[in-house]
């Protein structure tokens, strides 16, 4: 340890530059970086009732199901009003990239049938296959949909006052937010005063899901700017003020960076690990400073050493005694971290390589930029 830590003073110009150049290929790879939900990440794949469910899900669909009620403010969803909104929104979600079109269902979808019988035998026809042009036409769909009790209380509500929409969603590769921002642009066009528009389900809860986790991109700050102000308090020094949380700052970007190059994507089980890198990064780096501390003052109080020949004694002396201690530290815990890889869901395997990567980006910046700076 002691070759290398003179090795690193020796040569800090070129450590810092490769550090820096590193963090700004590593910072620019963030751009990528993403929070999804992915329901099959959170479940295990070998269980076997996983299994079943995946292969009914496959053959019949309906696993991301959205549901839009659409109720007129006065009277009920039987006016060419109400009707023709259902129908626009019934045909622009079937034109929508990412539904299932033979799975939407409501009353001015195609699979909506209105079965009835004559002399000659069965009459199946939509129940409505236009938007009605008046009242007696609007009426009509209220008879036909009555004459077929399959419906009964799905596509429009018991007191007849919320006509329902619902669309299937494959799964979409850029999250839930994605999905839910095609469900508003395909409402957007029916939307007024005259009627109240809700939408329900699981893809409306895993999309709010990603848009709440996402806040941690203005949390994370505010946990940075907490942990220095109690550094600040501790050493009474701008070094001890920016140092640590550099080296915390670098480590999140080194191990995101590779993350998001490995194609890795958050969950917002996941999205809190950052600031669980940031306390072990901030907490290595005082240990290595507090030591630096120490052998400075050592080094000008008993031996009379000048300022600039014992900062750099210094920084090599905190290297050489707490170095090997981090190493091993960090090295247990990166092992335990990434022994989470065996588990089979995805969310927590996703969990132990970004813990662990953190932790070994804590070291290498610690025991490189970090030191290269101070001397």
């Amino acid at each position: 340890m002691n070759l290398y830590a003179n090795f690193v003073v020796r040569n800090r110009v070129l450590f810092l530059l490769f550090s820096l150049a590193l963090t700004l290929f590593l910072g620019f790879q963030l751009k990528n970086l993403n929070v999804i939900v992915d329901a099959d990440e959170l479940l295990p794949k070998s269980h076997p009732f996983v299994q079943v469910t995946e292969r009914v899900q496959n053959l019949f669909g309906n696993r991301f199901t959205v549901v839009i009620g659409i109720t007129p403010k006065t009277g009920d969803v039987y006016t060419p009003e109400t009707m023709a909104k259902v129908f626009k929104a019934t045909q622009i979600l079937a034109n929508t990239p990412g539904v299932t079109p033979g799975n939407i269902q409501s009353l001015a979808a195609p699979r909506a049938k209105d079965i009835s019988g004559n002399a000659d035998g069965l009459v199946v026809a939509r129940l409505m296959d236009h938007p009605p042009a008046s009242l007696s036409e609007a009426q009509a769909i209220r008879a036909r949909l009555s004459e077929n009790p399959a419906y009964k209380d799905i596509l429009v509500s018991k007191d007849g006052k919320t006509a329902a929409i619902y669309v299937e969603f494959r799964k979409d590769p850029e999250g839930f937010t994605a999905v839910m921002d095609k469900v508003q642009k395909a409402i957007a066009p029916i939307k007024d005063n005259s009627v109240r528009i809700t939408v329900s389900g699981q893809p409306v809860f895993l999309g709010l899901t990603e848009t709440y986790s996402s806040r941690m991109v203005w949390l994370l700050p505010m946990a940075i700017l907490l942990i220095g102000v109690i550094h600040l308090e501790a050493f009474r020094t701008l070094q001890g003020l920016i140092l640590p949380l550099v080296t915390a700052v670098l480590a999140l970007i080194w191990s995101l960076g590779l993350m998001t190059m490995a194609g890795v994507h958050l969950d917002p089980f996941n999205n809190v690990t950052p600031i669980l890198i940031l306390a072990v990064a901030a907490g290595h780096a005082v240990q290595m400073l507090k030591r630096y501390y120490e052998e400075f003052d050592r080094l000008r109080d008993e031996e009379g050493v000048e300022p600039h020949e014992a900062n750099r004694l210094a920084v090599i002396a905190a290297m050489v005694k707490v170095g090997p201690v981090m190493l091993i530290a960090c090295g247990v815990a990166c092992l335990s971290f990434f022994s989470l890889i065996w588990f089979d869901i995805q969310a927590v395997r996703t969990f132990g390589v970004m813990s662990g990567l953190g932790i070994a980006s804590v070291v290498a910046v610690e025991l490189t930029f970090t030191p290269a700076l101070r001397a």
